[in-house]
């Protein structure tokens, strides 16, 4: 797959690799990924590609995840408070 992206977009420094899950860490440094937590990996997923989703429910292996998204004019740092979630594992 790697390769693909590679033959798609060519050999460029601009390009940046983003990775989630546990399984992740040895392999990170391999292919020079950094590693994002799971629900910033889908928070910032939706928050860019989907502005009217309202909740999010992730079914991991081990668990599951509900995020809700909210928009509430009355609270000045919207981006620290517009994402709760629930762990349920």
């Amino acid at each position: 797959m790697l390769r693909e992206i590679e033959y798609s977009y060519g050999k460029t420094s601009s390009l940046r690799i983003f990775v989630t899950g546990s399984g992740v860490a040895a392999f990170v440094p391999l292919i020079g990924a950094r590693f994002v937590h799971e629900i910033n990996a889908v928070t910032l997923a939706v928050e860019s590609l989907h502005l009217d989703v309202q909740t999010v429910i992730e079914l991991g292996g081990q668990d599951a995840k509900m995020i809700h998204f909210r928009t509430d004019p009355t609270i000045r740092n919207e981006e620290q408070t517009r994402c709760m979630f629930y762990s349920m594992g």
